[in-house]
Parts: C-alpha cells; structure tokens; sequence
C-alpha cells in the first residue's frame, strides 16, 4: 500500500536503514470482494545484521534496490528506536508520515522491547513512556489514540494522555 524510507540506508556505516511499510495481506477464505487486512511494518535494514539482532532477522532480500541487504524487525534495534524517539520529539511530516506530539519529550530516553505484546508491538522508553505501534491498521480515526487524547484535554487523570503518534495518509 505505501513504503516511507524513515532512515535511509548508508552503506558505508553498515546501517541501519528503516522502512515504514503497509501492506495488504489477503486472506483465502475471505470474499473476493474483500480489500484484505492492512498491516503496518517497521523494518529495519542492514548490509550484515550484528550478533544482539540476530532474533530479529525475517530475511536477505534476493532481488530489487534491497538485493543483499537484511531485513529484520526494526524495534528491536536500538539505533532504530532511538530514531523514532527523536522523530517523536522533533515532529513533522516524511511523506506520508506525519509526526505529532502533544508535550515535550525527554532526549536519550534508554529503549526496549516488550515481548509481551501479541496484537501490537511496545517499546519502553526509560520508565517515563510506552511506544505503541499497531501491527493492523484501519483508514480514519483511530478510536484507541482519539479518546485518551479526548478524555486527557477534558483533565481526565484516569486514563493516561498521549504524548506523540504518527500517522500514515494513504491514497
């Protein structure tokens, strides 16, 4: 559906590079007349993948402008992460990628990865923030971001207010 080259590799640092995809993936008993799911990757990319990510790797590309290069779950790479947090905190728009934040974020925040998720992914930063990334995705408003952010401008200290997102505009 659309790819966004967040980070765009470098060779000649060995990485990483990172891709924002969405991709429809069509399922064989749904009906013909069925658009597919769309789900959302962060993919990581790299000329060699070092040793800590090797559990991340999905695979070497065979062919196309990637041919050679690894691809892995971008998440799990801290440089990758650390690139999200300051995108988060400097927002804007990367193509299609738009960026928002609605306070100020603290730099150098440590990430990691929290395996226990199974319907979305979540990187912790530090012990201030949690980075929801939402592995299927729906055009329009999305009701899990709208209504925090909702419920946090009416003062509701009940449910946690976000602090950034980004978004992807699709044609």
């Amino acid at each position: 559906v659309a790819a966004t080259e967040i980070l765009p590799l470098d060779p000649a640092v060995a990485g990483p590079g990172l891709l924002h995809l969405l991709v429809r993936a069509h399922q064989p008993n749904r009906p013909a007349t069925s658009h597919g799911d769309c789900y959302q990757l962060l993919l990581g990319v790299r000329s060699s993948l070092p040793p800590p990510l090797a559990a991340a790797r999905i695979g070497q590309m065979a062919d196309g402008p990637l041919a050679g290069l690894t691809l892995y779950e971008g998440l799990h790479d801290p440089r990758v992460a650390d690139l999200l947090l300051e995108r988060f905190r400097n927002p804007g728009s990367l193509g299609p990628l738009r960026f928002a934040r609605a306070a100020p974020i603290e730099a150098g925040l440590a990430p990691r990865v929290l395996d226990t998720e199974q319907s979305n992914s979540s990187l912790v930063y530090g012990d201030a923030y949690i980075l929801k990334i939402f592995r299927r995705v729906f055009p329009g408003t999305n009701p899990d971001l709208e209504l925090p952010l909702a419920l946090g401008r009416e003062g509701c200290g009940r449910v946690p207010s976000p602090v950034a997102w980004f978004e992807a505009a699709t044609t």
